[in-house]
């Protein structure tokens, strides 16, 4: 069996959309050929854990495990937080004298991130280790980008195949906006983006748009790979809604970061607004303090809203058999083109109906679309007639197995066969 060495941050029992991609991804790879060999951090710092992903390790998967030295720990201990919530957006005249200066650290000092503290020794680690066990390719992932960095490094050194996975924006990544960037550090980020894409054999993303967000590079190395859905956690699961047109009551349902990016203020006003109907807003994950306050005063006490912190991942899918719309949220930003949520695809797999929310030229807006169900920009006053018919759409029935996680691992596998074969 062929050998894919796969640097990753994220990893169970790490919670959240992050470690999903390759831990489904290497589950299936070993059908086609090829045993995943994850490097990943022994102690990583992460505030979401899910102890039932770790029944998806695939048993031909080789975990190689390193220490880490994480700022993360430093920054708790100074703030006192046990929890920094870094998918919160704050906006800078919000920001505490502490938290602008540690922001100012991060997004100056830290480039590309926080781990690039583990580069230096990953890299000699991995040196030695490829020399007694060789691989056949290399795949880091990122965010956090600086697992690039330890790719790179391997290339120069040992010339293995090396493809790099964007799930987020580098240079262009939104959040920078945030950490003060210097113009000064922000052509840092740039070049150093610029040295990745160009030194790899080939790019995958998770979006079909991304090359537009990253630094000129030879597009013909690229290739789309979306995230998906596993047919295996569905199985089971209720997959269609109810046969009537119009219900009496729906639950709208959302599980994840809901932040300052993703708040439709206009969706919230729409279901106060719903007459003879009652709508209950379910929300799971970590939300922003500033979102439930609009939510609240918007919809007062007229329809119900039930907040939930984080759910494993079984409990997310049967919230999803229960509830009768999912709600997507794309990011009211910038580089919003290139976001594709990976719970679409397992909304696809539910059968339900969807109601997305984001820019008309984002590929997660145009995917949706394109199946007839309703979406509206953030600045679309949605009526409460839009937001009923919204409610009452079905799915329009399609082959969505080119979204499964199988299909997507038969796709990475023979970019990775053409990838060996083009090296011999």
């Amino acid at each position: 069996m062929k050998r894919v060495l796969i640097i990753t941050y994220y990893w169970p029992p790490s919670a959240g959309s992050g470690v999903q991609r390759w831990l489904k991804l290497s589950k299936y790879l070993p059908e086609h050929g090829w045993q995943p060999v994850i490097y990943t951090p022994e102690n990583p710092d992460f505030d979401l854990k899910d102890d039932t992903l770790l029944r998806d390790v695939s048993p031909h998967c080789e975990i190689v495990k390193r220490r880490i030295l994480e700022p993360y720990h430093l920054a708790k201990m100074l703030t006192g937080k046990k929890k920094l919530n870094t998918g919160i957006v704050t906006k800078k005249e919000k920001q505490s004298r502490l938290s602008q200066m540690m922001n100012w650290v991060r997004g100056n000092l830290f480039i590309p991130d926080p781990r690039v503290i583990w580069v230096k020794p990953s890299i000699r680690f991995l040196k030695k280790y490829l020399k007694e066990n060789p691989v056949d390719a290399i795949i880091t992932t990122g965010p956090p980008h600086s697992m690039h960095l330890i790719g790179l490094g391997i290339k120069r050194a040992l010339g293995i195949p090396w493809v790099v996975d964007i799930r987020d924006p580098f240079s262009k990544l939104d959040f920078l906006d945030t950490f003060n960037v210097s113009d000064r550090s922000r052509k840092k980020y740039q070049k150093m983006e610029q040295v990745i894409l160009s030194t790899c054999d080939n790019v995958i993303a998770t979006s079909y748009s991304m090359p537009e967000m990253l630094e000129d590079f030879d597009v013909s190395k690229f290739k789309t790979i979306t995230n998906g859905f596993d047919s295996e956690d569905f199985e089971g699961l209720q997959r269609s809604t109810s046969d009537a047109t119009y219900l009496s009551s729906y639950t709208i349902y959302h599980a994840g970061l809901l932040n300052a990016l993703r708040n439709p203020r206009h969706l919230w006003t729409a279901i106060s607004n719903v007459k003879n109907l009652d709508i209950k807003i379910q929300l799971v994950g970590t939300i922003d303090p500033s979102v439930i306050e609009i939510i609240k005063s918007s919809i007062g006490d007229r329809q119900e809203l039930v907040l939930e912190g984080y759910k494993s991942h079984d409990e997310v899918l049967q919230d999803y058999k229960r509830a009768d719309v999912l709600l997507l949220l794309v990011n009211e930003s910038y580089n919003s083109k290139v976001n594709i949520p990976g719970k679409l695809f397992e909304y696809l797999a539910m059968g339900k109906t969807i109601i997305a929310i984001g820019k008309p030229t984002d590929d997660a807006i145009k995917l949706i679309s394109d199946l007839g169900f309703a979406t509206f920009d953030y600045s679309h006053q949605i009526t409460s007639d839009e937001l009923v018919d919204a409610c009452s759409r079905k799915p329009i029935h399609q082959d969505i197995d080119m979204y499964s996680r199988k299909s997507t691992a038969s796709v990475l596998a023979r970019l990775l066969e053409a990838l060996k074969n083009k090296d011999v």
